[in-house]
């Protein structure tokens, strides 16, 4: 690794584990190391730049998953690939310049705490898994005509995967799907399969109550009325533990 030379090179790549991986291997390859990476949706074109684009290439990707995984630990990758998770604009900066490190200062890279790729990879990962977090406590399902479970949610991460893998779990025995309005992806679940839907059109999915759920959701929202003293109420204190910008698919609170 240390006969990479540093270059003024800007690339673009897709915003998926599968197209960092491929450029990775583009620049182990040429041993040049990238100025800028860019994923598509945060790169604004100008006069001055002469990016390169790096198409995904699965057998790139994977190349480099087994030299990752061989040469440091399957721990590192998942940190990578947890990463690539969040909304962070200079995530893949941040994550090359750890993965650069780590394969010159090996499986210690975590405790070098004093190359700030280190700390900030932590952080990015901390955020994304935080909000992960939250989100298996904030989701509210809501019974559909067809017996499907259906919940929308609009988190800052690309979280659903992690959220979806959760719900896998508990709601094993049931029929579910939960959208990210914000990616326009979907999680489906029935018999026992999860499914990941990308560039999914939202206005096409249309979602009907049951009249069950419709007179469960008014019981709902009664009992969350009732049990709150209006005297004592701290909505500062509230949006601690269920920050505002979540409420709008939360039942009991949406319309405050």
């Amino acid at each position: 690794m240390n006969k990479f030379i540093q270059t003024n090179d800007i690339y673009i790549i897709d915003d998926s584990i599968i197209g960092f991986l491929t450029l990775v291997h583009t620049t182990y390859k040429n041993k040049r190391l990238p100025e800028k990476i860019y994923d598509e949706l945060n790169y604004k074109d100008n006069i001055f730049d002469s990016p390169v684009y790096i198409k995904e290439d699965i057998n790139k990707a994977l190349y480099m998953k087994k030299l990752i995984i061989a040469k440091l630990n399957e721990n590192i990758f998942n940190e990578i690939s947890l990463a690539i998770l969040s909304n962070n604009k200079e995530k893949y900066n941040i994550i090359y310049d750890f993965l650069y490190n780590a394969f010159i200062h090996g499986t210690k890279i975590n405790y070098l705490r004093t190359i700030k790729s280190v700390t900030d990879l932590q952080k990015l990962i901390k955020n994304i898994t935080r909000e992960s977090h939250r989100f298996k406590g904030f989701i509210r399902f809501s019974k559909t005509s067809e017996n499907v479970l259906f919940a929308k949610i609009k988190p800052d991460n690309n979280i659903l995967f992690l959220v979806a893998n959760h719900f896998k779990n508990r709601l094993k025995n049931e029929k579910w799907c939960i959208i990210d309005e914000k990616r326009n992806i979907g999680a489906f679940y029935y018999n026992n399969k999860l499914q990941i839907i990308n560039n999914l059109e939202i206005s096409s999915v249309n979602i009907s109550k049951s009249k069950e759920e419709e007179t469960y959701e008014k019981l709902w929202k009664q009992f969350y009325k009732s049990v709150n003293i209006k005297e004592r109420k701290n909505t500062k204190c509230m949006m601690n533990f269920m920050p505002k910008k979540y409420w709008e698919n939360i039942l009991e609170v949406k319309n405050e």
